[in-house]
């Protein structure tokens, strides 16, 4: 309706409880049945993983991306780096171009996308050996960390 009040809630991360739901899709594309891998996450050290974001020309919003990056590395023990698909560098082709020039045994992308869409299509033909699912999908019920997440932003209005 024209001139109803509109509020905006503070955006979900960085937050913990979406980085350990990116850190358990790393570690359930890579392990599988079984797994090992550093801190039982199924990386290697000599994998490179990349957290696949949108992109956005708002400072405050690629800051935010580069503290989840930093987040899911303390949480993974393993080096992350933020990427994206528009609007701002590094772009998420161009690094993985890179680590597979640097000798990456497995290029990961954590993608870090809501839902799937043009971004998380996007995402998929970066040419990474692994892409994990966007944090929402139509195969799965949503993470209840994510759940709650959300829940506590909006209480947060």
């Amino acid at each position: 309706h024209h001139g109803a009040p509109v509020s905006l809630m503070k955006a979900l991360g960085p937050d913990p409880a979406l980085t350990a739901v990116l850190a358990d899709r790393v570690g359930e594309s890579l392990r599988g049945p079984g797994g090992s891998g550093l801190g039982g996450s199924g990386l290697q050290p000599d994998d490179v993983v990349l957290l696949g974001a949108a992109g956005s020309s708002d400072p405050r919003a690629v800051a935010d991306c580069e503290a989840v990056a930093a987040q899911l590395a303390d949480r993974l023990a393993h080096p992350v780096r933020a990427t994206y698909g528009s609007a701002v560098e590094p772009r998420l082709g161009e690094a993985v171009r890179q680590a597979r020039e640097s000798g990456a045994a497995r290029v990961v992308v954590a993608t870090y996308l809501l839902a799937p869409g043009w971004f998380n299509d996007l995402v998929g033909r970066c040419g990474a050996d692994v892409v994990t699912a966007p944090l929402l999908g139509a195969d799965r019920d949503p993470d209840p960390r994510l759940v709650e997440l959300v829940w506590r932003r909006y209480q947060g209005l």
